[in-house]
């Protein structure tokens, strides 16, 4: 089972089905636990010379920590608050960025059109 808001998604030849048994497992969890090793076990499990891939015996073998149900789902519910939190985070960075390019740039304008003197300010950094 995919996880909720994955989105639309298109299974091809190197995609992996999981059957749950959803009264001791949650997609969510297992979904995390497998994605959060995965470049890991891609460069550690996998094999081949022109493409590495996970065989499919090396993958049935593969074992994740499985907490009790209900801790799985404490677990989703704060990585999710986690991840809302980084992406609040990481748009009010992007907003900075875009703010700070805008204000370097009427800074430029304005010392290049003669509206402030930077004469005095460069000589005193270059003799810093």
């Amino acid at each position: 089972m995919a996880p909720d808001g994955m989105g639309p998604a298109m299974v091809k030849a190197d995609c992996f089905r999981f059957r749950l048994a959803s009264e001791v497992a949650a997609p969510e969890f297992i979904a995390s636990s497998l994605n959060a090793s995965a470049a890991f076990h891609a460069g550690t499990l996998s094999s081949g010379s022109t493409r590495s891939r996970i065989p499919l015996s090396v993958m049935a073998t593969r074992e994740i920590a499985l907490p009790p149900l209900e801790e799985q789902i404490e677990i989703v519910l704060s990585i999710k608050s986690k991840l809302s939190e980084i992406d609040q985070l990481q748009r009010e960075a992007e907003a900075a960025t875009v703010l700070l390019q805008e204000r370097r740039s009427a800074l430029i304008s304005a010392a290049v059109t003669g509206q402030i003197d930077v004469r005095g300010l460069v000589a005193e950094d270059s003799a810093a």
